[in-house]
C-alpha cells in the first residue's frame, strides 16, 4: 500500500506542477499578444511618420519651387525697374536737351521762357 500512496502523491505533484506550468504557458501567450499589440502599434506610428516624411517632402519641393519663381520674379521687377529708370532718363534727356539751362531755348534772351521770343 505504500507504493499506492507514494504513487498517489506523485500524482498530485505533477499535477500540481502542470497546473503551475499551464497558468506559466497562459501567461507568456498573454505577453505575447500585449508585445504584437504594442508591435502593431508601432508599425502602424511607424507607417504614419513615413508618409508625414513623403508629404513633408512634397511640400518642401512645393516651397523650393515657389521661392524659385519668386526669385525670378524679384529679378524681373529689379530689371523693370532699371528699365524704367532708364526710360525716365531718357525722357529728361528728351525733355532737357544738353547745354540748356532753366527753361531757356537756344537764342532767347535771357530770362525769358522760350515762348515770349
Amino acid at each position: 500500500m505504500c507504493s499506492v500512496c507514494q504513487v498517489i502523491s506523485e500524482r498530485d505533484i505533477l499535477g500540481t506542477q502542470l497546473v503551475r506550468r499551464n497558468d506559466e504557458v497562459a501567461l507568456l501567450y498573454e505577453k505575447i499578444k500585449i508585445q504584437q499589440s504594442t508591435l502593431h502599434k508601432g508599425e502602424a506610428q511607424y507607417n504614419q511618420r513615413l508618409e508625414d516624411v513623403r508629404v513633408l517632402k512634397l511640400e518642401i519641393r512645393k516651397l523650393r519651387r515657389e521661392r524659385m519663381l519668386l526669385q525670378k520674379s524679384v529679378a524681373n521687377v529689379e530689371d523693370l525697374k532699371l528699365v524704367d529708370t532708364t526710360v525716365s532718363q531718357i525722357g529728361e534727356v528728351a525733355v532737357t536737351p544738353r547745354g540748356v539751362r532753366g527753361g531757356q531755348c537756344p537764342g532767347s534772351r535771357e530770362g525769358q521762357g522760350p515762348w515770349l521770343q
